[in-house]
């Protein structure tokens, strides 16, 4: 039996060509498509039916340091108009990929200030979600 070895550090968010730094502590980004790939539906005498959802949107939620310098860089992509290539590699996993080429924030991050340093939790909406291994 091999065992299987997991490092944070294989793990890269490149977002408009920069590689993110300053990541938040524990889950530091999370992938996940907007819609189910099908829609069931079921009869009453039991045919099943199943319809393709067109839905191509995914997002990516990436959360940083609120000392991270991308938090500036994420701040500018949330004021522009334009879109953006986002993409999550996981090089522990055989290179696995997530994102797409059509990206953007819907608005900037939340904010909040304290006694003791916070996080700030980025939305990145994909507007051609793709996840691919190997």
């Amino acid at each position: 039996m091999a065992i299987k070895e997991y490092d944070p550090r294989d793990v890269s968010v490149i977002v408009d060509g920069h590689i993110v730094t300053g990541l938040g502590d524990g889950t530091f980004v999370q992938v996940e498509k907007s819609e189910e790939n099908y829609e069931t539906y079921v009869g009453a005498q039991g045919e099943i039916t199943r319809a393709r959802n067109a839905n191509p949107l995914g997002q990516i939620t990436v959360t940083l340091q609120n000392t991270s310098p991308t938090n500036a860089i994420f701040n500018r992509l949330a004021k522009s108009k334009g879109t953006f290539a986002a993409r999550v590699v996981d090089r522990n996993t055989g290179k696995l990929t997530a994102g797409g080429s059509e990206c953007w924030f819907e608005k900037p991050a939340d904010r909040e200030w304290g006694e003791e340093t916070s996080e700030i939790e980025w939305t990145i909406i994909v507007g051609d979600y793709d996840i691919t291994e190997g």
